[in-house]
């Protein structure tokens, strides 16, 4: 993804970019209109993929698209994500899908603000959708 967006973003714009299908699109990210700075930093952390466990996620991505009905996990609805997995039994699937489905819409939220020129209100939401989804975490494990 680095190489993607290194080569295709366009000043004053993030990049989003559709994993599925390839496709890419700009987004407003004018961070000087709105006076703060954006520091990119090398912390110099090994990323590898050797132990299998990006493969063993992928599965429970693909497992719960596979049992839920949708062929992706992309096209399952935010508003009644509680409702949805909870028919999942299995409950390492059940977190690793809540996790992506939050993630999609956290983005799908951030695109909404920055295309109607609210980049104040991007920061907040991060911190809310995170939130929401630690507080069902610790509730499902105060009930059992």
């Amino acid at each position: 993804m680095d190489q993607a967006a290194a080569l295709r973003c366009r000043v004053g714009h993030a990049l989003l970019l559709d994993c599925r299908d390839g496709s890419i699109a700009p987004v407003p990210f004018d961070l000087s209109a709105h006076g703060p700075s954006l520091l990119i930093m090398d912390t110099r952390a090994e990323h590898t993929l050797v132990d299998g466990q990006y493969a063993q996620r992928r599965d429970s991505y693909e497992e719960a698209a596979r049992q839920l009905g949708p062929s992706s996990l992309r096209e399952v609805a935010f508003d009644d994500l509680d409702k949805t997995l909870d028919r999942l039994s299995d409950i390492t699937i059940r977190a690793r899908a809540r996790h992506v489905v939050t993630e999609i819409e956290r983005v799908r939220q951030t695109v909404a603000l920055l295309r109607a020129g609210r980049l104040p209100a991007v920061g907040p939401l991060g911190t809310d959708v995170l939130s929401r989804a630690r507080i069902r975490c610790l509730r499902r494990r105060a009930v059992g």
